[in-house]
């Protein structure tokens, strides 16, 4: 039985035509948002001040995404803290690394976006650090020794990875019907992704690593 969605790049940039630059960079917010709990658990494990460090980068690409402006002379820094968080979590390796890693990609390629917005590709890439993580997540979890065309299948039926898909696919939706300002639109998606939460599933990461 073939999987009931698919992770298809070509059609999320298709489907983000006709909407504006603002609402395309909420999309990718909220999939950084959705890496969020996986980043921060990365950094609990090394230092509490970097786990604030990494809850802080969220909540100012949130503020610069929800009301954006001429170049803003923060990007620099806040882009350089991303990939400040990246190289860590390259380095100072524990189960959670790689979600941290996607979560930093996520940040610098939202803030990038928002300096050079005609780039929509840009935002599809933020979507897919969303989906590897989750996949990666199902790839530790069912311990596959031979990652073959059935076991591919597999990590892509699982609940983790299709309600991500899902979740993908309902906030571009949302994006193109609501009537509501983008400050709501914000604070209701960035809610909305924070409540599908597979951090419990991120504690066996630890088991089986």
């Amino acid at each position: 039985m073939p999987p009931e969605l698919v992770f298809d790049e070509a059609a999320l940039g298709s489907a983000l035509e006709g909407l504006t630059e603002q609402q395309d960079a909420l999309l990718a917010a909220t999939c950084m948002e959705y890496l969020l709990p996986g980043a921060a658990r990365y950094a609990s494990e090394i230092d509490p001040k970097f786990q604030a460090e990494i809850v802080d980068l969220a909540d100012q690409v949130w503020r610069c995404v929800s009301t954006p402006g001429p170049l803003n002379p923060e990007f620099g820094h806040l882009s350089q803290k991303a990939a400040d968080i990246e190289s860590r979590a390259q380095e100072d390796w524990n189960p959670w690394s790689d979600i941290a890693e996607n979560f930093a990609t996520s940040c610098a390629v939202i803030l990038d976006h928002l300096q050079s917005p005609e780039d929509r590709a840009q935002l599809t890439q933020v979507a897919m650090q969303s989906y590897e993580a989750v996949d990666s997540v199902v790839s530790v979890l069912t311990d596959l020794q031979v990652v073959d065309s059935s076991a591919r299948n597999a990590i892509l039926m699982s609940g983790i990875v299709q309600t991500e898909l899902a979740r993908q696919r309902y906030v571009v939706e949302v994006l193109r019907t609501s009537s509501w300002t983008i400050d709501d639109l914000a604070l209701w998606l960035r809610s909305t992704a924070l409540r599908i939460d597979y951090v419990v599933n991120l504690d066996s990461l630890e088991e089986h690593s």
